[in-house]
């Protein structure tokens, strides 16, 4: 046998093992790639579809990056091609393929809607590459997706680019769950986002509380019921005129939500309903398209990298919302190290769906959590007021006071007490009887 045709063959057997295992996992040619994947002609294949009204989020995401057009053409799926000729070539920009909104499912699969409307998964966020697009991606095989999310039930809810709210037609099949065709819920138009909101379930039977909270095309939150999601119609919040484009819960429970400016805030208060977004304390100095917990309670991030036009997992130096994202390689490794978050609890504070209320099962925290948590923060903060004062040029010796050091330390000794008393305070707590909650010390 010759060269040639043991070449022939490998070809052969390579494709055959290809078509194979895409029939297996059930999903749309094109399985494996990084996210330099270029699409070529179907770049632009939805504005010849159907022509787009912007909402918030476009004209957010136009007005920040106006400067930087292949940025904004890579992000929009539904933008014109019209709207997207590169000047250096006299040609329109090709589109790079990312993640744009990323969420956590029951069995730790990681559920991805990309630049192109579609979704994909993988099984760790930290691998290179991505699966997919999944079967059944798109609505009605012709209108990009925008987020997806989950209701109680685990169905997948997602919201198309014509800013109606669509939910997966369920299966007996397991495997084929997020395969299934869209479906459209009726009387829930004219939204960008969606996530679910469960009830206490020791003050009422079953979903009949749960809600679903919305943002319409203006950017501002409504709610309504789940188990009338079809009928109702959705109610305003009054308590907030600050636009956003999506929202998320921290670990305290407070929600934390991405404006116009593509940072993110934070609400004041656990009652999302009765606080507004803490203006005075302002958002994270990155500009991110979504954000996901990892089980060291640390964000990760989609951020923004307008020079490369593309959007870039990025992950926090600290546990606090407002910590800088900094790229994989330089973020410290959260491997052997104790989790602070079980997944469940990242699912929860992503899509709003409480599990463990729903089965009627306690989350598990442990004391350790606690210290350790205050461990990092007393070594972080040190480093941190040593830079302080060496930018400020204190030496130790100085022939006035200096106001702004004397804050930070006094902060820094209010930090220490407040942690001390809460890990005292665990103390006295039964274990077998109390659930135990991390505290953030503002």
């Amino acid at each position: 046998m010759n060269i040639n045709m043991l070449i022939i063959i490998s070809i052969v057997v390579v494709t055959v093992c290809a078509i194979y295992i895409m029939r297996q996992n059930k999903i749309e040619p094109f399985a494996i790639f990084d996210y330099t994947e270029r699409t070529g002609p179907k770049d632009y294949q939805f504005s010849k579809y159907k022509s787009y009204d912007d909402t918030v989020y476009e004209k957010s995401v136009k007005n920040t990056y106006e400067k930087y057009p292949n940025m904004i053409c890579n992000l929009l799926p539904a933008i014109s091609e019209d709207e997207c000729n590169n000047p250096d070539t006299n040609k329109s920009f090709q589109r790079k393929r990312f993640p744009v909104h990323i969420i956590k499912v029951v069995g730790g699969e990681y559920l991805a809607v990309f630049n192109n409307g579609r979704i994909y998964s993988k099984n760790k966020l930290n691998d290179r590459f991505w699966k997919g697009p999944l079967k059944n991606s798109l609505i009605d095989e012709q209108t990009p997706l925008r987020m997806i999310t989950i209701d109680s039930t685990g169905l997948l809810l997602g919201v198309g680019y014509d800013n109606k709210l669509y939910r997966k037609k369920q299966t007996d099949v397991d495997d084929e769950k997020y395969g299934t065709r869209w479906e459209y819920i009726p009387n829930n138009d004219n939204l960008i986002y969606v996530m679910y909101q469960t009830a206490d379930r020791l003050k009422t039977v079953g979903s009949e509380k749960d809600e679903l909270i919305a943002i319409d095309t203006r950017g501002f939150l409504m709610k309504k019921r789940y188990d009338a999601v079809a009928s109702d119609q959705y109610v305003q919040s009054q308590n907030d005129n600050f636009p956003v484009v999506k929202i998320f819960m921290d670990k305290n429970g407070v929600m934390l939500g991405i404006g116009k400016d593509m940072k993110l805030y934070k609400k004041e208060r656990q009652d999302w309903e009765s606080s507004s977004f803490d203006m005075v304390t302002g958002g994270n100095k990155s500009r991110l398209n979504d954000v996901l917990y990892d089980n060291d309670a640390k964000l990760y991030g989609l951020v923004f990298v307008p020079s490369m036009g593309v959007l870039e997992l990025m992950k926090q130096k600290m546990m606090f919302y407002l910590s800088e994202f900094i790229p994989l390689e330089f973020a410290s490794s959260s491997e052997g190290r104790v989790n602070v978050l079980n997944d469940l609890e990242i699912i929860k504070f992503k899509t709003g769906v409480n599990y463990p209320i729903i089965f009627g099962t306690d989350d598990d925290y442990g004391d350790h959590n606690i210290i350790e948590a205050k461990e990092r923060l007393e070594m972080e903060d040190k480093k941190k007021l040593r830079v302080f004062c060496a930018r400020k040029g204190y030496t130790g010796v100085t022939q006035y006071h200096n106001f702004e050091l004397l804050t930070r330390m006094e902060e820094q000794h209010k930090k220490i007490e407040e942690l001390n008393k809460v890990i005292n305070k665990i103390v006295e707590f039964d274990p077998d009887k109390h659930k135990l909650q991390e505290i953030e010390i503002k």
